[in-house]
């Protein structure tokens, strides 16, 4: 990221949390995080070395999670099958790392997008989401690509749970 990049009015994210921009003078500029409120001044540079460096380190978190087998993740997948429309996972191998959920994260990652797949138990569904954010807690409420296969379809959207928790903010 560069430093002429920032723009007031726009939220960014650095290692305290993510953050508005309220001013820009010169290289100056005022920040406030979304969760403290708290403000203070400094620097769009020194900002925008922050987010690279997050940017890198995201990254070789999800290439470590992702060592070993990864390279095999998607290999074995050819294509959808007849039985892998039943609404059920059951008997169905499309949702693993090997299948689907893996030769997409190998397609989001030759594009810069670096996300990892999980097979939801019991369900004929695959969730994307960035590793980093998935181990916050709690995961669930964590926004994913996802994929749904039903008798008759297979449907792809993003998927983010409601808190139903009367004080979580999530929930409203």
């Amino acid at each position: 990221m560069k430093a002429e990049d920032f723009e007031i009015g726009k939220s960014y994210e650095n290692y305290k949390g993510v953050y508005e921009v309220l001013s820009i003078a010169g290289d100056a500029m005022r920040i406030r995080w979304d969760d403290t409120g708290e403000e203070i001044e400094t620097t769009s540079a020194s900002q925008a070395k922050i987010i690279d460096y997050i940017v890198r380190e995201r990254a070789e978190s999800t290439r470590k999670a992702r060592s070993g087998a990864s390279s095999q993740y998607g290999k074995s997948f050819v294509g959808l099958r007849e039985c892998d429309f039943s609404g059920s996972p059951t008997g169905t191998h499309w949702r693993s790392r090997e299948q689907l959920g893996g030769a997409v994260s190998n397609l989001l990652e030759q594009n810069g997008l670096f996300l990892q797949s999980w097979s939801i138990y019991r369900q004929a569904i695959v969730h994307w989401a960035d590793v980093t954010h998935r181990s916050q807690e709690p995961a669930c409420y964590q926004a994913k690509l996802a994929a749904f296969m039903g008798p008759a379809d297979l449907r792809c959207g993003f998927y983010v749970e409601r808190s139903d928790k009367v004080e979580d903010p999530r929930g409203s």
